[in-house]
């Protein structure tokens, strides 16, 4: 009888064990099972654009690095042309070869081709060179030769501005300094133009009434 009981008892606590076991969990291991839905690690759909010229293809996002890359590279950037008449500056987005990482002159050397889209002129004078850049405390120093001091000083303005709104446009540069063969840029009055920041403009292109 007694052995009867004990064998009863000793089922009834099986039962009790099995039923405490949830679906797809191993009571063993404590690991999943066959059929249990895996979560993988989810990746950001988007990447800045370093100084290497690697990653979104947007105009806004580029950004700098501070290790260049050793080969070259298509980035889409924003650069800025005057209009015929000097009324406005038009952005025109195109994919630029980035080499070394080196953006910044790639997007002074694609303003001295010129625009791409009608009514648009080049900014740059002919004969200008790029003779460095440097970047120091968010402010970008372009030394330019001596050919692209002009005398005609809207033509020099517009000239000024469409560099400065181009390399402002990547995220790290806020102000633009120009060197002329090495010494500080003055302008037409003699007074040295120090750092320069972006126009604001409007959608049509023309300076916008909160410009300072």
């Amino acid at each position: 009888m007694k052995a009867a009981i004990t064998a009863i008892l000793l089922a009834s606590l099986i039962f009790m064990v099995s039923a405490c076991s949830l679906p797809g969990i191993s009571t063993a291991t404590g690991t999943q099972s066959e059929g249990t839905p895996q979560v993988s690690n989810l990746q950001e759909g988007s990447e800045s654009i370093n100084e290497d010229g690697s990653g979104e293809d947007s105009a806004s996002a580029v950004t700098l690095s501070e290790e260049a890359a050793t080969h070259a590279k298509l980035v889409k950037v924003a650069l800025y042309f005057a209009t015929e008449d000097n009324s406005a500056l038009k952005q025109e987005e195109r994919e630029i070869q980035v080499t070394d990482g080196a953006i910044l002159k790639a997007c002074i050397l694609a303003l001295k081709e010129g625009p791409e889209t009608e009514g648009l002129r080049n900014t740059i004078p002919e004969g200008t060179v790029l003779r460095g850049i440097s970047i120091r405390d968010k402010v970008a120093t372009v030394d330019l030769s001596k050919e692209f001091v002009q005398e005609n000083s809207a033509d020099g303005v517009v000239s000024r501005l469409s560099i400065v709104d181009t390399l402002t446009n990547i995220s790290g540069i806020e102000k633009v300094r120009f060197h002329v063969e090495g010494e500080d840029m003055a302008g037409p009055d003699g007074q040295l133009l120090g750092d320069i920041i972006p126009v604001v403009l409007n959608e049509d292109g023309t300076q916008a009434s909160d410009n300072q």
